[in-house]
């Protein structure tokens, strides 16, 4: 599945697995990823490949677990190249 870079949160689509790098000033930038079942999660752990087209391949895993209406639900998955591969 084609995850889309969006710059920045408000061009996230609650539809659609999503990425984008957030600048904090003085500090590191911090890559984010929205997927639809969890919502967003911070990519802070990985190591980050910037790809010549813009998309990203982050090392390992991803694994993000949220709360949703009482229920922990959770995605696995990597994202090489801009594509979403579930584990």
């Amino acid at each position: 599945m084609k995850a889309i870079r969006v710059n920045g949160f408000d061009d996230i689509s609650p539809d659609e697995i999503s990425y984008y790098k957030m600048v904090i000033s003085n500090a590191d930038d911090v890559w984010l990823l929205h997927h639809p079942k969890v919502g967003l999660g911070n990519l802070r752990a990985h190591d980050i490949t910037e790809h010549e087209d813009g998309t990203i391949t982050v090392k390992p895993s991803i694994h993000i677990t949220a709360q949703k209406k009482g229920e922990a639900v959770s995605v696995h998955g990597y994202l090489t190249k801009g594509k979403w591969r579930n584990c």
